[in-house]
């Protein structure tokens, strides 16, 4: 007869065991079972230790290739893994013959859906051994919006460095290096930025619900070949301004507008600010007013200058500047006829008159005609 030695029954009659004598269940196994054909476990509570190795399943060929499941009571936590011990971890595969699998959900609609159990949290966190590395996705039901993150994180997901922020309701932004489109060595000669690049044509297009979309609406910058092009598809002006304020439009006719600086008595906007460019000058001076730089300093350049007494414009004058010597000037051409004396010396005597003196007045444009005039002055900077 065999030993029965290990083999426990409790006296009244209710548990089992073998290899104990006290068993605490109905069937209580100490050491390894094996088990030959189907086994049903309905509605039962498999109680094992407290290590996260608690139930293995392995091959009769190969017992090294196991998958392990259980539960860590020390870490807190439920593990699935699938090993070939002593030599690695292998994959672990879920509806391998089809079907989805949903986490945080009991009806999952894709093959992978993951559900938060709760507003404004993670659904997926990706992170490296160290947890340097971050992709982090957040959904939020309340307000309807997503968040994916990008970058180098501490574990808390506190982020350190550039990385990358794209969010549906609110700012996105690439923090750190430069942007390529179509090139993957984005560079520049000095800084950093966006590059756009296309072996034929590159363009950036700015486009709004008035203008539309399609091909010819919105506004680009163009690269094509060694030509740049800065196009306005629309029928609308194009504005350039500094300082919070516009400086020149380019209008849908075709016509360049420049903003001009205003005119008044003692006004010092005649100088050197005009040199090596182009400025537009426009407002009324009174009869014996002056306009211009009064501390001896002037542009040299060219000045055109027409006048207006509020019926029609009563003449026009061209005025040279060639050094900064007193009544350095010369008119070039003028016309007022006999009403209006146009002269490039300052003179009480005559009508109208840009000065050129260097020692005392620079550039001055004077009106002693006797009426107000409203003045519009070209001056095109020199040296």
């Amino acid at each position: 007869m065999a030993d029965i030695t290990s083999v426990g029954i409790q006296q009244n009659g209710t548990n089992v065991g073998i290899g104990t004598l006290s068993p605490a269940y109905k069937l209580e196994v100490n050491g390894v079972v094996g088990i030959t054909g189907a086994t049903n476990i309905f509605g039962q509570t498999i109680v094992t230790s407290d290590s996260t190795e608690q139930i293995i399943i392995r091959t009769a060929t190969d017992t090294n290739r196991q998958l392990i499941m259980g539960y860590n009571y020390s870490g807190n936590y439920g593990a699935i893994q699938a090993v070939q011990q002593g030599t690695a971890y292998i994959p672990l595969i879920l509806n391998q013959s089809g079907g989805n699998v949903g986490i945080g959900t009991t009806s999952p609609g894709t093959k992978l859906t993951i559900r938060a159990s709760a507003a404004n949290q993670s659904v997926v966190n990706i992170t490296s051994t160290t947890n340097n590395n971050l992709f982090n996705f957040i959904s939020n039901d309340t307000p309807g919006y997503a968040i994916l993150d990008m970058g180098k994180n501490t574990e808390s997901g506190t982020f350190a460095g550039g990385y990358i922020r794209l969010r549906t309701d609110g700012d996105s932004w690439i923090q750190g290096g430069n942007v390529g489109i179509g090139t993957t060595t984005p560079t520049f000669s000095n800084g950093g930025g966006l590059v756009v690049y296309n072996a034929g044509a590159s363009r950036i297009k700015i486009s709004n619900s008035t203008g539309g979309s399609g091909a010819t609406d919105g506004f680009e910058l163009i690269m094509a070949g060694l030509d740049a092009y800065v196009y306005n598809y629309e029928a609308g002006p194009m504005i350039f301004g500094t300082s919070n304020t516009e400086r020149m439009r380019i209008t849908s006719g075709g016509t360049l507008q420049m903003a001009a600086t205003t005119i008044s008595n003692n006004n010092a906007a005649f100088g050197t600010e005009t040199n090596g460019g182009y400025k537009y000058f426009q407002g009324t001076l009174a009869n014996g007013e002056k306009f211009g730089s009064q501390g001896g300093t002037y542009a040299l350049g060219f000045y055109f200058i027409t006048w207006f007494d509020g019926a029609s414009v009563r003449g026009y004058a061209m005025f040279a500047t060639t050094n900064p010597t007193a009544n350095a000037g010369t008119v070039l051409i003028s016309s007022g006829g006999g009403t209006y004396t146009v002269s490039a010396t300052y003179n009480a005597s005559n009508a109208i008159s840009l000065a050129f003196d260097g020692s005392s007045r620079g550039a001055v444009l004077s009106n002693n005609t006797g009426v107000g005039l409203t003045f519009y002055a070209y001056v095109f900077g020199g040296a």
